[in-house]
């Protein structure tokens, strides 16, 4: 198993801030805490691919960090960060839900939603699961912001159980990182059912627990060129009430915005699949379920800032539509090519371990 190190303490002290900036930029914006730009911005990664997750260890002085919608939409990341917290304290918002976690707690972070926090000088252990392999375990609850707390059981074995896992990482075959990368997500899925501490906005998760979510999503996906697929036709099909259906969807800001979500996501495929590139906007709009071009170019520029066709020009429309494919592990790697930018190409600054 590869380990990859990114730290500050292997650049030039006048670099370290743009350094740490560019590290962490694919997940958030940061800043200091009083916003001066003359304070410095330090920090370490320590990251291990582990089957389908990112598991790895990070450390960092006094820090704000910001997620916002331009940088979902642009972002990629369509998974959840899990922060085992072993120095230090975050408080913020999570999209609406105020949050703390302080040493021994553990922080879940969906990072398909907004965050706005701050850090004192820490350490945490983390690890990235794909949206799909969490969601079906904790039956599509809402635990963005959500903190385990440290005295429970349950946080207190995950806690020792991913200090074993990253000790023992690199002596790992294949096999054994699919047991192991099962174990935490059960473990972590486990605790989230049984904690006490769930949300408000959780509490009708449990009508959806069967998968009905999954099923309705199949169902836009396989109606996706129908104009008249929306809520209506979906209530009546589920037979599912309008507040029932804005709750589930609720992660996505409801599924309207879901489905006009993914008629842009069919768009883009079309755009990038041979035979597709010679129609035109207003075919493309019909087969995607838009009732006008307009439409289909008034969204995509609320969502990508640029219209189809710009993101065509600029080849942007390949890259954004693998984001769901997309790991921490490769945005890493466009971490290491931004760094290098940065770096003096005689003093490497970058380690890998294998």
């Amino acid at each position: 198993m590869a380990k990859m190190i990114l730290s500050t303490s292997h650049v030039d002290p006048l670099e370290k801030t743009d350094f740490w900036r560019a590290v962490v930029g694919p997940v958030y914006s940061i800043s200091s805490i009083d916003g001066d730009t003359a304070a410095e911005l330090e920090g370490e990664i320590t990251t291990f691919p582990l089957a389908s997750l990112t598991i790895g260890e990070i450390a960092f002085n006094e820090q704000r960090y910001q997620r916002d919608k331009r940088l979902i939409n642009t972002g990629g990341l369509d998974s959840y960060l899990i922060q085992i917290v072993t120095g230090g304290s975050v408080c913020g918002d999570f999209d609406g839900v105020d949050a703390k976690a302080s040493p021994g707690d553990i922080l879940i972070i969906d990072l398909g939603r907004s965050v706005q926090s701050k850090v004192t000088p820490g350490r945490r252990m983390t690890i990235v699961i794909p949206r799909s392999e969490l969601d079906r375990a904790v039956h599509w609850k809402n635990i963005h912001g959500m903190v385990l707390q440290a005295g429970a059981a349950s946080t207190r074995l995950i806690t020792h159980f991913m200090r074993g896992v990253l000790a023992v990482s690199a002596e790992l075959t294949s096999q054994e990182e699919g047991m192991t990368r099962d174990a935490l997500i059960l473990l972590i899925s486990a605790a989230i059912n049984n904690s006490e501490v769930l949300y408000e906005k959780s509490a009708t998760a449990s009508l959806f627990s069967q998968g009905i979510k999954r099923s309705i999503i199949q169902f836009i996906e396989q109606n996706i060129s129908s104009t008249e697929m929306g809520v209506s036709q979906i209530q009546s099909h589920f037979n599912i009430s309008r507040t029932h259906l804005y709750r589930l969807f609720e992660p996505e800001n409801g599924v309207s915005h879901y489905i006009k979500n993914k008629r842009l996501d069919y768009a883009l495929y079309m755009l990038s699949t041979n035979g597709m590139q010679s129609l035109s906007g207003k075919q493309i709009a019909r087969q995607c379920g838009f009732d006008s071009p307009n439409s289909l170019h008034r969204i995509c520029r609320e969502r990508f800032g640029m219209t189809l066709k710009e993101l065509v020009k600029t080849g942007q429309h390949l890259t954004l539509l693998n984001r769901n494919e997309t790991t921490l592990t490769s945005v890493y790697h466009q971490v290491m090519n931004a760094a290098q930018m940065i770096m003096n190409v005689n003093n490497p600054t970058l380690k890998t371990d294998n």
